[in-house]
């Protein structure tokens, strides 16, 4: 088991603060985490987390990062905190488990599922390492295919928030995950989908340079790859528990507009839809973190700059 975390690692919630305020603390309590990495028990444990900031833990680049994943995680957070103790959340595709851990240290009941073992394993560990320092955590993972899991909820408590955050693209046959989804939310349960906006045009210019040069890279031809409006994988995984063949997709975009469409059509009636990250990575150098907040909430107050932020979250009920 890990060893517990030292003093000045553990997180804390600032007392009153808001969802957004504990998401950015939160970030920088990951940044501490990964600090010791010379330490042989802390390297192997958290220094997958070195790809969430893109290696990035000091200056405008770390300020931009940690605001960006705030704003992503800040829907579920306040969901969680304005809650009682006890709210059950899913984490669909949880990888390193950096969105749960949050979800767990503020209260909420969370099981994180992901097809990938050992991302599955290093969120085991993160924890276990905060649970060895006395955090009260009701938080577990498990390395299995969503379509298993899911089908095997039917007879268990269903779920407050199933939280979805860059997973959608990832989850093939997506037709087969809406209905199951549905069926585990519990009466007044939100589904939580969180996506990069293909409304905006460099967003979703960017992502098609990224799915081309992965293939050529690797001697493909990208083309052979194009799937209608988003890209297929070659990547296959089996679910550890039936043995059955998985196809991973990347990246399945959709509109916010799109995606309420084939909602609706399992069921979902309800929806709210959050636009974040208006404030470009150069404004985090100048004129700074201050300006580039007021950008973020200048976008989001405004209609015509709102629909056009670079990342959605989705609620559904």
């Amino acid at each position: 088991m890990p060893e517990g975390l030292p003093p000045v690692a553990r997180f804390a919630a600032p007392a009153g603060a808001g969802p957004q305020e504990v998401c950015l603390r939160y970030f920088d309590h990951l940044r501490a985490l990964t600090a010791p990495l010379d330490r042989p028990e802390t390297a192997r444990q958290y220094k997958s987390l070195i790809k969430i900031f893109g290696g990035d833990f000091a200056g405008p680049a770390y300020q931009y990062r940690r605001h960006l994943l705030a704003n992503r995680l800040e829907p579920a957070a306040a969901m969680v905190l304005a809650r009682p103790r006890g709210t059950r959340v899913l984490d669909c595709g949880c990888g390193t488990g950096y969105q749960s851990l949050l979800l767990g240290l503020l209260g909420a009941e969370v099981q994180g599922v992901d097809v990938t073992e050992r991302s599955v394993a290093i969120a085991q560990e993160l924890a276990q390492a905060h649970a060895a320092s006395g955090a009260e955590l009701a938080l577990r993972f498990y390395y299995q295919d969503l379509f298993s899991f899911l089908a095997a909820q039917q007879d268990q408590p269903r779920f407050d928030l199933i939280w979805v955050a860059e997973a959608v693209s990832h989850i093939h046959p997506l037709e087969e995950f809406w209905p199951l989804a549905r069926a585990a939310l519990a009466p007044g349960g939100w589904l939580g989908v969180g996506e990069s906006n293909v409304r905006n045009p460099l967003v979703r210019r960017q992502v098609d340079v990224e799915r081309q040069d992965h293939f050529r890279r690797r001697g493909r031809a990208p083309e052979e790859y194009r799937q209608g409006d988003y890209w297929l994988f070659p990547a296959r995984f089996k679910d550890p528990a039936t043995g059955r063949e998985l196809m991973m997709t990347n990246e399945r975009m959709f509109s916010t507009a799109s995606l309420r469409a084939m909602l609706r059509g399992y069921g979902f009636r309800r929806f709210r839809v959050l636009y974040r990250t208006f404030a470009p990575r150069p404004v985090y150098r100048w004129p700074g973190p201050a300006a580039a907040r007021a950008l973020e909430r200048l976008g989001a107050a405004t209609p015509l700059i709102r629909q056009l932020g670079a990342h959605y979250v989705l609620l559904a009920q």
